[in-house]
C-alpha cells in the first residue's frame, strides 16, 4: 500500500511538472521568424425583430430547436411539449385525447381550439361530443413549432377556445431526406419518411407514416395508422406567398374499454383484461389547405385562406355491458305490435323487440362529413402618438355538411337504430381588434 501512494504521488508531481513548463512557455515565442499578416474586418449591424407577445402568461411558442430536442413517435407525444397542457389517451390509440389546459377538463375539444397550419380541427355537431378534435392525422416529424394560446382571450380562435387554442405549424421543406424505421414492445411499429425534392422555384415537403402496436392488454388493439402529408410553398413576388397542403389518413384500432373495478379486486378479471374487446373504432380524413399571404409594406400584411375535409368516423363503445339491456333506447321491456310514443322511425318498421331480445348495451357512434371554410385578415401596424399600434380585422365564413348517427351493436353488427340525422350546419363570423402596446 504506501509503495502504490508514493508511485500515484510523483505522477502527480511529474503532471504538475510538464503543466507548469507548458504555461512558463510564451505562446508569441515561434522559431519562425517571418511575421504572420493580420487582418481586421467590421461586421454589419444584425437587427432582430419579433411581435410582442400580448401576454407571457397568455400566449408561448414551442420553437423548431425545442421541440426537436425530444423524441415524437406519436400525436400524445407532441402535445406533452406544451406547458400547462395535459393530454390522456382511453379505448386504444385511434381516439381523440383529452385535453387538460390549466387543469381545466376540455374532453376531447369541447373547449380547446386545434388548427393545424390554421386550418380547424375541431368538428361541430359531432357524434361523440361538440368540438371533437383528432389530431391523429398529423405527422410529427413535419411539424415545425407550436403556438400555444391559454384562456379565451383570443377571437381569432372562434367558439372552441374558451379555455385555450392551439396552432401547429408544418414546416416548409426538409433539410435533408429521411427514412426512419422504429420498434418496441407489443409488438410496435413504427416508418415514416420524408423528402424534399426541388420543384420549380418553390418549397416542398412530402412526408408518409406507416403505424402498428397491439398495445399492453390481453386483448390485441391491432391498431394500424397510414398517414401521408404534402405541401408546397411559393413566393410569386418579394411581396407574396403562396402555400397550399394535402393530408390524408387513415386508422382502426380496438379497445378493450373501462372493466368494473369489483371485477378486478376479485380476481376474476386481469387489469388488462376486457368484457367486450370489440370496442374501438376505425377512421379517416382527408383535407386541402391553401393560403395566400401579402405583404405590400414592413407595417401592413393581407392573408386568405381556403380550406376542405373529408371525415368519417364509427366508434364502438360498451359502457355498461348488460347493465340496461336496452331500456333507455327502447323505452319499455314488452315485446308488442304497437310502437311506443317518441321511438324512432326504424322501431316502427316490424314488432318491437322485447326486453330478452337485446343481446347489449354497445353502441356505435357514426359521423361522416364534408366541411369546407374560408378567412381573410387584415393587419396594419401603426403609431397612436407615442405607442406602438396594431389592428387587425377579420372574417371568415365555414359550412359543414354532416350526417350523424347513433346504433345499438353487438360485436360491431348493427341490431337497431336509435337516431339518424342529417346537419347541414353553417357559420360566419368576423372580429375587430385593436391593440396599443404602452411599454
Amino acid at each position: 500500500m504506501p509503495t502504490r501512494r508514493l508511485v500515484l504521488a510523483a505522477a502527480v508531481v511529474s503532471l504538475a511538472a510538464v503543466a507548469w513548463a507548458d504555461d512558463d512557455q510564451d505562446p508569441r515565442q515561434s522559431d519562425d521568424p517571418t511575421p504572420q499578416a493580420t487582418t481586421t474586418a467590421r461586421l454589419e449591424e444584425v437587427v432582430v425583430e419579433a411581435r410582442k407577445p400580448l401576454s407571457a402568461a397568455s400566449s408561448e411558442e414551442v420553437r423548431a430547436r425545442d421541440y426537436e430536442l425530444r423524441p415524437h413517435a406519436t400525436t400524445q407525444e407532441i402535445l406533452n411539449d406544451l406547458p400547462g397542457v395535459v393530454v390522456a389517451q382511453h379505448q386504444g390509440g385511434g381516439k381523440a385525447t383529452q385535453y387538460l389546459v390549466r387543469g381545466f377538463d376540455a374532453d376531447h375539444g369541447t373547449d380547446f381550439a386545434v388548427f393545424v397550419d390554421d386550418l380547424p380541427v375541431n368538428l361541430p355537431t359531432h357524434a361523440h361530443g361538440q368540438g371533437y378534435a383528432d389530431l391523429n392525422f398529423l405527422i410529427p416529424e413535419t411539424v415545425d413549432r407550436l403556438n400555444l394560446y391559454k384562456g379565451p382571450f383570443f377571437p381569432q380562435f372562434g367558439d372552441f377556445a374558451t379555455a385555450g387554442a392551439l396552432n401547429l405549424v408544418t414546416r416548409d421543406e426538409f433539410k435533408e431526406h429521411f427514412f426512419l424505421a422504429e420498434g418496441g414492445s407489443f409488438g410496435t411499429q413504427r416508418y415514416a419518411a420524408g423528402a424534399s425534392p426541388h420543384l420549380g422555384e418553390g418549397k416542398t415537403l412530402l412526408a408518409a407514416q406507416a403505424y402498428y402496436s397491439n398495445g399492453p392488454f390481453d386483448h390485441p388493439q391491432h391498431y394500424n395508422r397510414y398517414n401521408t402529408f404534402g405541401k408546397y410553398t411559393l413566393d410569386l413576388s418579394p411581396t407574396s406567398t403562396l402555400s397550399t397542403s394535402v393530408g390524408l389518413y387513415q386508422g382502426s384500432w380496438r379497445g378493450s374499454g373501462q372493466i368494473p373495478l369489483r371485477e378486478v379486486s376479485a380476481g376474476r378479471l386481469d387489469r388488462f383484461g376486457a368484457i367486450d374487446p370489440t370496442e374501438g373504432g376505425r377512421t379517416d380524413r382527408e383535407n386541402l389547405n391553401l393560403r395566400y399571404t401579402y405583404r405590400p409594406s414592413a407595417t401592413e400584411e393581407s392573408w386568405f385562406q381556403l380550406y376542405a375535409s373529408r371525415y368519417k368516423l364509427a366508434l364502438f363503445s360498451d359502457f355498461t355491458f348488460y347493465k340496461d339491456t336496452g331500456l333507455r333506447f327502447l323505452g319499455h321491456s314488452a315485446g308488442s305490435d304497437q310502437c311506443p310514443p317518441g321511438a324512432p322511425p326504424d322501431l316502427c318498421r316490424g314488432p318491437t323487440p322485447s326486453l330478452h331480445d337485446i343481446p347489449g348495451d354497445g353502441i356505435e357512434q357514426n359521423d361522416q362529413r364534408y366541411l369546407y371554410g374560408a378567412r381573410a385578415r387584415y393587419t396594419r401596424f401603426w403609431t397612436l402618438g407615442a405607442f406602438p399600434t396594431e389592428s387587425r380585422l377579420q372574417v371568415e365564413t365555414r359550412n359543414d355538411q354532416i350526417h350523424v348517427a347513433l346504433y345499438r351493436q353487438v360485436e360491431r353488427h348493427r341490431f337497431f337504430t336509435v337516431n339518424r340525422l342529417a346537419v347541414d350546419e353553417r357559420s360566419t363570423s368576423g372580429f375587430l381588434e385593436q391593440q396599443v402596446f404602452f411599454t
